[in-house]
């Protein structure tokens, strides 16, 4: 034990004390495609009333048919995922600066 700040402290924790071969060497990822549930998921997770992408796009509208639209990007998201490659547009993205009430610099 050591003397930190008037308390006794041990260093040995729980954690230092578990086996290494308690601790899991396979994490649960998935490495599957995007399946059409997942990018109907993503698209009803996506928040109202914010700005829109540079395709000017506001989410209310991709959202009001989450269905048809994940029938349309998923073989778009199939096709990027295997030939591990995207639109170097999806890498851009636009950032206004919006001045706060008196602060215009």
């Amino acid at each position: 034990m050591e003397r930190v700040s008037g308390r006794d402290t041990q260093h040995t924790t729980r954690m230092e004390r578990e086996e290494p071969a308690s601790i899991p060497t396979e994490l649960p990822i998935s490495i599957r495609p995007p399946s059409k549930r997942e990018i109907v998921n993503a698209i009803k997770a996506m928040k109202n009333r914010k700005a829109a992408g540079a395709d000017n796009i506001p989410a209310e509208v991709l959202k009001a048919d989450p269905y048809m639209l994940a029938d349309i990007l998923l073989p778009l998201f199939q096709d990027i995922w295997q030939k591990e490659k995207f639109l170097k547009e999806w890498k851009e993205g636009i950032i206004i600066k919006i001045p706060q009430k008196g602060d215009l610099s």
